[in-house]
């Protein structure tokens, strides 16, 4: 995704970390009881969320366009230039049933964070991962999230070098080019406010390629390769439950938003109405989805290629605009993922030098006291914003940790066969983690009386954690044969 986890990740270990984390208590008014849970007619939505408020007009309530946008901005991401394939390798019957699997458990799963941000009154991931789950349980989360942000920055040069292979120039030697003379400086900045359009551009760009995929799937109809296809061949797997398991964690990784749902519900003034907006942004991320995952598909056949943007010519001038905004938003992107890796790194190695802990005593949450930060104010006060322009400043141990992120990112994306194998391998490990297992961890605690939906969500997370990623790496070294297309030769362009 093009800024996954960006700043709530960040937040966490510096600004909102450094908050309390508050205890419940049931005798507040502002914090919710089990009671009260069991009260509801559905265990797994906040009673704000049922008709009770359903009076609220919406003249005199404010519009949920916008949380809706910042979710969607936070799911949707350079994932959907995997889909695609993903499509093809699944086939259109398996293809959709995985989408809508996905983005049913993706709904599920932020139910049950923002239900717990309610009963504990905390609003960052990590933080209501350690209320429910524990110290241990946080620091997996970190874990989780660090290899995820990593894992996102080197997607991030592979789409780079994949859009400046089509203009025909050497695909390492280019890599290394933009790497030094734009992502590497940009993510020396201690502050990323001059990337806050990064989110605004990486969108305009998605939406751009979706425009693109269909209208160059309308144009020509009697030239695509799928005319040419069998109706089987179309419907089912290009290699039976092997291509399935292969697009099962692409489909997933796309879907990943879950660290975002906090700070998001967090900012809604009217908390009864997240329930809509979780509904209406997961909604419009699978149309997006199935729209760019059907045109690409039915466009292509089976030559569609691990990202999708390796498929159009560079010769046309709406393909040029949608190669040239992505490009732009990938490096924007790159160090919004390299800043919260550099700052969970950093988090680690305090605690593992320092020893401070916040223990989190769950027998009895009601009672409990308000917590200390999970590290001292001296570790986040090196984190305030500082001008961009002093990057003179820049301690050693800040360079020292971006050039070795940003440098590992790069070998690790000249070495990576292709993106499809970086999605796969996140998908099936860290958003497995951090998108079905720890909220259905999460949501036993706070759904007693509906147990058996939380621990479903677990079992599908580790089904498809252990599963998908043995066959993306099986894939990786014994891969399967698969068309291929020269985008500019080809007579559909």
């Amino acid at each position: 995704m093009l800024t996954p986890l960006k700043q709530d990740a960040v937040a966490s270990n510096n600004e909102e970390a450094s908050a309390r984390l508050l205890s419940v208590d049931n005798e507040s008014t502002g914090a919710h009881s089990y009671n009260s849970l069991e009260d509801s007619s559905d265990h797994h939505v906040p009673r704000e969320f049922h008709s009770q408020h359903s009076t609220t007009t919406i003249l005199h309530s404010p519009s949920i366009v916008g949380p809706v946008a910042n979710l969607c901005s936070a799911t949707l991401g350079a994932g959907v230039l995997a889909l695609p394939y993903a499509l093809q390798q699944a086939g259109l019957i398996w293809g959709c049933i995985l989408l809508i699997l996905a983005g049913t458990c993706t709904l599920y799963s932020l139910q049950l964070l923002v239900l717990a941000c309610q009963y504990y009154q905390v609003y960052t991931y990590e933080g209501i991962v350690q209320m429910a789950c524990g110290k241990r349980s946080r620091q997996v989360t970190e874990i989780s999230i660090l290899l995820f942000c990593g894992g996102c920055a080197v997607a991030y040069i592979i789409t780079v070098g994949d859009i400046v292979e089509s203009l025909q120039l050497e695909r390492n030697v280019a890599m290394v080019v933009v790497w030094t003379i734009a992502m590497v400086p940009l993510s020396l900045l201690k502050t990323m406010t001059s990337l806050q359009s990064a989110s605004g551009v990486g969108i305009f760009s998605i939406f751009l390629l979706i425009l693109v995929a269909n209208i160059h799937f309308w144009r020509d109809l009697e030239h695509h390769v799928t005319a040419k296809m069998t109706l089987s061949t179309v419907l089912w797997p290009a290699h039976g439950m092997t291509s399935v398991l292969t697009a099962c964690p692409l489909i997933i990784f796309a879907f990943s938003c879950q660290p975002n749902v906090c700070a998001i519900f967090h900012e809604l003034p009217e908390k009864h109405r997240m329930n809509r907006v979780l509904y209406v942004a997961v909604s419009c991320c699978a149309m997006l989805y199935t729209s760019i995952s059907l045109a690409a598909y039915l466009d292509f056949g089976g030559a569609v290629q691990p990202n999708v943007l390796q498929n159009y010519c560079i010769h046309h001038l709406l393909i040029q605009v949608a190669f040239v905004g992505m490009t732009i938003a990938v490096i924007m992107a790159f160090p919004l993922n390299v800043f919260p890796t550099r700052v969970t790194l950093e988090g680690l190695i305090w605690e593992y030098r320092h020893g401070d802990h916040v223990e989190v005593e769950m027998e009895d949450t009601s009672s409990s006291d308000v917590q200390e930060p999970l590290l001292p104010e001296s570790y986040y006060s090196s984190y305030e914003p500082l001008e961009e322009s002093r990057l003179d400043c820049l301690d050693v141990r800040h360079v020292g940790l971006t050039l070795g992120i940003t440098s590992l990112a790069l070998i690790l994306a000249m070495v990576a066969p292709n993106i499809s194998v970086v999605f796969g391998l996140l998908g099936g490990t860290t958003s497995s983690v951090i998108g079905f297992i720890l909220p259905g961890m999460v949501g036993i605690k706070v759904v007693p009386n509906a147990q058996w939906k939380p621990k479903l969500l677990i079992v599908i997370g580790v089904v498809i954690g252990i599963v998908t990623t043995a066959v993306t790496v099986y894939s990786t070294f014994v891969p399967t044969s698969g068309g291929t297309h020269n985008p500019c030769n080809a007579t559909s362009n």
